[in-house]
């Protein structure tokens, strides 16, 4: 399982309310980013399914309400 890093939610959303009263708003944040370099190679193990070969990573990030990917 992989952790994210933990963070002050409450601190960002101070930010966000601060930066909404400037005289230029900014657009409202979606989320938190980390990033990960996250590499599995084909040789790897996998699991053998009837269609090939499968793998699996779980993630976690506490009090996180939605955890979101872009991949490369």
């Amino acid at each position: 399982m992989l952790k994210m890093p933990s963070f002050n939610v409450q601190a960002m959303m101070k930010e966000d309310t601060e930066s909404q009263k400037s005289v230029e708003p900014r657009p409202f944040r979606f989320g938190k980013a980390f990033h990960t370099d996250i590499y599995v190679s084909i040789e790897d193990d996998g699991d053998e399914t009837e269609e090939g070969r499968t793998w699996a990573m779980e993630f976690h990030s506490k009090g996180a309400l939605s955890i979101n990917f872009v991949l490369e």
